[in-house]
């Protein structure tokens, strides 16, 4: 996570992905209700499939749904 006033960045996830070629994270998206609901998207390679996962981010971790 960047914090862009101290502009610290810290580890929030460690999540295994395949980063051979073009795999790994493929994307991130923010849930229209971010304000509300805190969920964060991952579109991400996990061994050869593509799994899209929700988050949620709490505090500074994110949390598994």
């Amino acid at each position: 996570m960047y914090d862009p006033r101290t502009h610290a960045q810290r580890v929030i996830a460690k999540l295994a992905v395949n980063d051979d070629a073009e795999n790994g994270l493929i994307g991130l998206a923010l849930d229209p209700a971010f304000l509300r609901n805190h969920w964060v998207y991952l579109n991400r390679t996990v061994g050869w499939n593509h799994r899209l996962a929700r988050f949620t981010l709490d505090g500074d971790s994110l949390r598994d749904e």
